[in-house]
């Protein structure tokens, strides 16, 4: 007889059962009555437990997150430098994001307001409702999150969440933002809780923060002295009853990095009716089921109860987060069960995996566009700046200068070429830089950067190559190649700190894991000490490193990172500790050829432009300044405007003299630069306009002079206007 031939059907076993009635089950119905009703119950309070968890997971989450933007902005140049004029116009722009949307403002470590940027929450009261933040940031020098404070009017009550500014290695000033409370009610009811439930945040001053029910009538206020009587230790259950008069049962959970509670109530009729439901159902079936199958025998009780347990087990396995194990019960049904609770259970644990992966993609994506937007406005001042300081020099250097002077101004001007580098860097992590993309044979690119990469590895350390890929293309920025492949070995180098090997291995793939289509994968491994998992899970983030102070920017792998995705590519590492790591940047391939170098024209002489009046448009004085001297001294006439009106006004009283326009793309606060030159073509429309920019999204763009651009860029742009106007006429 076969193993399926000794299954019985669950109907077939209770017919048996009615037949060999031998005891009458009434004990062991009620038992389980007692059981399930008992497991019910405690289902119901592990169901409130885990909401109050997410809850407070939640807030701790909201609040590093804003902790998290702060730190970033502590690190922009103007605070770094001590320039909180420059910082000022900073903050402004900031508070107009969602995660600053309630102010920014700047405190010394005594907690005096240096400069504010007003927001949506009141800032009535500051430095007082604050302090209890700044004292805590000055001594621990982590972020901290304040108590809830009213500012005199509760419809403006808000959280100061604050962060540390350290310049030279010292803590300089204090960074905080306000978090209204109306944006913690918003967090609350997105966790969707049963309409009868009530859940509130607590701060450690014991007031309530938010409460998804009623928070007009209650944010502010004490939270009730009997429930603040159950809070001992991090966690636990209370039964009171609330603000509401209702008497309730519920939850708590105190947040380590905060202090503050979470909580949630319910009706204690709520918890106790379904349990009571169920056993007034269950307590009638089993009359029912003893007036029907009085005397059921011991042996069809055994082949009934343990194919339940073996069952109950395996469900009882899922909830844990594990796959159970299939085993046969003898009961054909319930044998399907347990093998449908199996596939269940590798499916809950394919999707929380699926979950997780997409929740830390999710959350990746988000770092680097903050990082990304910050960066963009950050490159924009400074180019900024640098065009001043390379049009000054400049026109320095033309000048009669003894040989102390010229060589000075050459090293300005060479500090200004670092600093447009500098800045295309800092696009390029924060992934804005507009790449100069070609068709590029990998493995000829990998092999021109041997020397320099041995140069950096140091003697000790010697490369090795595995190439499988011949002549395989793709189509990158090889500057930002040859860069990330320059950070990998560094990263290599010292993570070895001493003796090891550096190897490249090239292979291609049919359908790449993270790229559609046909790709290359480029591995470089080094046989130093490897990453944990919490060091490896952050390794792509803007300035995360585990270096030594002054030993390590964090930007090494974020750069290639931005490389790999603005190149449609993925990268992705592989370490364990003692293992050494891998690098593999996967790119997808390309049938285009590489362009055959030509042997460039040189340049034209500077053009004479003698006698030609240029109207010259900037809302930044020292640009136009600059834009003004390098014009005036080839002949140049130069009419200035500070925005599109002025320039627009100029025009009307001098169209036919004006021989072409010169304007910035982005001027806040009025007209921009692109609606200005579509109005100078209805008023002028034989006047050209060139637009000059300083903004990320305008790096790549052919008919734009982007800035720092040298005053021999300047003229030969003037020059080719004024030639296209001519040919046009």
């Amino acid at each position: 007889m076969t193993a399926r031939s000794r299954e019985f059907s669950l109907k077939t076993l209770l017919l048996l059962a009615l037949l060999a009635v031998s005891l009458p089950p009434a004990v062991l119905a009620g038992s389980v009555v007692f059981k399930l009703a008992a497991s019910q119950e405690a289902t119901l309070e592990a169901g409130v437990r885990q909401r109050v968890d997410a809850i407070a997971t939640a807030t701790d989450r909201y609040f590093d997150s804003v902790a998290s933007v702060l730190q970033a902005v502590s690190m922009s140049i103007s605070l770094q430098r001590g320039d909180l004029g420059a910082f000022r116009t900073t903050a402004q722009a900031l508070v107009h994001t969602d995660a600053l949307a309630g102010g920014l403002a700047l405190l010394s470590t005594t907690g005096s307001v240096l400069l504010e940027a007003p927001g949506s929450a009141s800032t009535d009261g500051l430095e007082a409702d604050a302090r209890d933040a700044v004292g805590e940031v000055v001594r621990t020098g982590q972020p901290a999150v304040s108590n809830l404070y009213a500012s005199h009017d509760l419809r403006n009550a808000a959280v100061a969440v604050a962060a540390p500014v350290f310049r030279n290695g010292a803590l300089a000033y204090v960074l905080l933002t306000l978090v209204p409370a109306a944006e913690l009610d918003a967090l609350l009811r997105g966790q969707h809780l049963p309409s009868d439930w009530i859940a509130a945040l607590v701060d450690q001053n014991g007031t309530i923060v938010a409460r998804t029910r009623d928070a007009d009538r209650f944010v502010g206020r004490p939270a009730n002295a009997e429930f603040m009587s159950h809070v001992i230790g991090e966690s636990g259950s209370f039964t009171n009853v609330n603000l509401d008069r209702v008497d309730v049962y519920g939850t708590f959970r105190k947040s380590p990095e905060t202090g503050w509670l979470s909580a949630i109530g319910l009706p204690r009729s709520s918890l106790v009716a379904p349990v009571q439901h169920s056993l007034a159902w269950l307590i009638g079936g089993s009359v029912m089921v003893l007036l029907v199958a009085v005397g059921i025998g011991a042996w069809a009780t055994r082949r009934i109860v343990a194919p339940v347990r073996l069952i109950t087990a395996a469900a009882h396995t899922i909830g844990e987060g594990h796959v159970p194990v299939a085993a046969p019960t003898g009961v054909a049904e319930l044998t399907e069960i347990g093998r449908e609770l199996v596939k269940a259970g590798e499916r809950r644990r394919e999707a929380e995996a699926a979950e997780r992966k997409t929740a830390e993609q999710l959350q990746g994506r988000q770092r680097m566009e903050t990082v990304g937007q910050l960066a963009a406005g950050v490159a924009h001042d400074f180019n900024n700046l640098l065009m001043v300081l390379n049009g000054n020099l400049e026109m320095l250097e033309r000048e009669p200068l003894s040989p102390r002077a010229a060589r000075l101004v050459s090293a300005g001007l060479r500090a200004v070429t670092r600093g447009d580098k500098l800045v295309s860097q800092i696009l390029t992590f924060g992934q804005r830089q507009m790449l100069k993309a070609e068709p590029c044979d990998i493995e000829a690119q990998l092999s021109g950067m041997f020397g320099l990469l041995q140069t950096a590895l140091g003697p000790e350390i010697p490369i090795k190559h595995d190439f499988a890929a011949p002549g395989a293309i793709s189509v990158v920025d090889k500057t930002e190649f040859d860069r990330a492949i320059l950070n990998i070995a560094i990263n290599a180098r010292d993570a070895m700190n001493g003796p090891g090997v550096f190897r490249i291995a090239t292979s291609l793939a049919a359908n790449g894991a993270n790229v559609a289509g046909p790709s290359i994968r480029v591995a470089f491994s080094d046989t130093g000490a490897g990453m944990p998992a919490d060091v490896l899970g952050r390794a792509f983030d803007p300035f995360f490193t585990t270096k030594e102070v002054g030993h390590g920017s964090g930007l090494g792998l974020s750069q290639v990172y931005g490389f790999a995705r603005q190149s449609e590519g993925h990268v992705a590492l592989e370490s364990e500790l003692g293992q050494g790591t891998t690098v593999i940047i996967e790119l997808p391939l390309s049938f285009r050829k590489p362009a055959t170098i030509t042997e460039e024209a040189p340049g034209r002489a500077e053009p004479s432009l003698i006698g030609l009046t240029v109207v010259v448009v900037d809302d930044t004085p020292d640009v136009l300044d600059v834009v003004t001297a390098t014009l005036e001294a080839v002949g140049c006439t130069v009419l200035r405007a500070a925005n599109g009106a002025e320039c627009l006004a100029i025009l009307s009283d001098h169209c036919e003299r004006v021989a072409v326009v010169l304007t910035d793309v982005m001027m806040p606060g009025g007209m921009m630069g692109t609606e200005l030159v579509g109005r100078i073509r209805e008023i002028c429309p034989n006047v050209p306009a060139v637009l000059m920019s300083g903004y990320a999204q305008h790096q790549n763009d052919n008919d734009v002079l982007r800035k720092p651009f040298s005053s021999r860029m300047l003229l030969n742009a003037v020059q080719a206007a004024t030639r296209k106007r001519g040919e046009r006429a």
